[in-house]
Order: structure tokens, then C-alpha cells, then sequence
């Protein structure tokens, strides 16, 4: 399946914020090695400040906003990320951070076209989409594109192109549409 973000995405949002949070000039200074609060800081370290110290889950979320919309990063706050924060260095977190960000993007969108599939119990990637005809298909394409309005995307005007919706009419898997969608959904307009 399609990584909803690259782990390069996801390094680079991190360090954007965490960079602005410990005043750290070039967020190309943090490093893989970077520690999180190891007073005093070798070059490159962030040495949050003891009082107040940022909250590191905060940060993160702010991240998956940037990277996953608003939306999608709403549910990360709550349930997925508050453990990241505890991680000591830069670099396993945004391996984490990545893992994280592209499973919740996973979950979103195949909620998404479980939504749009009315009477599906259990779907997998594997799943067969199939459409009695074009119209059922662009029924389908209809039912998605109102429910990424809904839960994923930000901009209310949002629509697929005609490109878009003729690749989701025609994909045959829960993974294809899945794999489509990301493309939309990563493109201008959604998030």
C-alpha cells in the first residue's frame, strides 16, 4: 500500500516544529542523534528548556496536522501519539512518527471507502470493489469524494478531478481506491 507521507515528509514537518519550539536556528541541525532534553545540548541537540518544557505530544500533533490535515491529525492527538513523546532521541521518534502518521492516514481513508461501500462488513486491502455499472461507480466516486469532504479534507469546495474520478471508478481493490486516494488526498485542495 501507499505511504500516505515519505519518512523525508515526516522528518521534515518534525523538525520544522520542534526547531521553532527550542529556538533552534537551522532545523537542518537536528539530527537522527539529536537528544530531546539532554541539558547541556552538544550541537544539534534540542535541549527543551526544564520550565516550561514544551509538550513533545503537542509538537508531534502539530506535525501531523501539517502533514495529514486537521482532521485526520484530531484523531492522532488522542489516541496514537502521546507515547511518541517519551522517545529520547530525534530520529527513532520520526521513524515512529512515521510509521504512526501513515497507519492513521491508512485508517482514514479506509473508513472513507467503507463509508462510501454501504452493507461492507470487514475491509481489507484486498477487498473487490465492483460496480454494477457506471452509474453505480459513479455513485461510488460520489459517496467518496462527500465523505473525505466530511472527515478528511479541510476545504469544503472540495471535488475530484475528472482524472481522479475516472482512476476511482475504475480501480477493482479496497487497496487501489486506497492507493488513489492518497494521491488525491496528498495533492492540492484537500488538506
Amino acid at each position: 500500500m501507499k505511504n500516505f507521507r515519505s519518512e523525508d515528509q515526516v522528518r521534515t514537518a518534525l523538525r520544522s516544529v520542534f526547531a521553532i519550539a527550542a529556538a533552534v536556528e537551522h532545523p537542518t541541525d537536528i539530527t537522527t542523534t539529536s537528544k530531546l532534553y539532554d541539558p547541556p545540548p552538544p550541537a544539534g541537540d534540542l535541549n527543551f528548556p526544564p520550565q516550561p518544557a514544551p509538550n513533545v505530544a503537542m509538537l508531534i500533533a502539530l506535525a501531523a496536522g501539517d502533514l495529514l490535515g486537521t482532521k485526520i491529525a484530531a484523531r492522532a492527538a488522542v489516541s496514537l501519539l502521546p507515547n511518541l513523546a517519551g522517545l529520547p532521541d530525534f530520529g527513532p521518534l520520526a521513524i515512529a512518527a512515521h510509521d504512526r502518521f501513515n497507519r492513521l492516514g491508512q485508517r482514514a481513508l479506509f473508513a472513507v471507502i467503507r463509508t462510501a461501500l454501504p452493507g461492507t462488513g470487514v475491509l481489507l486491502p484486498g477487498t473487490p470493489i465492483e460496480h454494477p455499472d457506471e452509474a453505480g461507480a459513479l455513485a461510488f466516486t460520489g459517496r467518496l469524494e462527500a465523505e473525505l469532504r466530511r472527515s478528511v479534507c479541510k476545504a469544503p469546495d472540495f471535488a475530484f478531478t475528472d482524472g481522479q474520478r475516472h482512476r476511482l471508478m475504475a480501480a477493482t481493490t479496497a487497496e487501489a481506491v486506497h492507493d488513489e486516494l492518497v494521491d488525491v488526498v496528498t495533492a492540492e485542495g484537500c488538506l
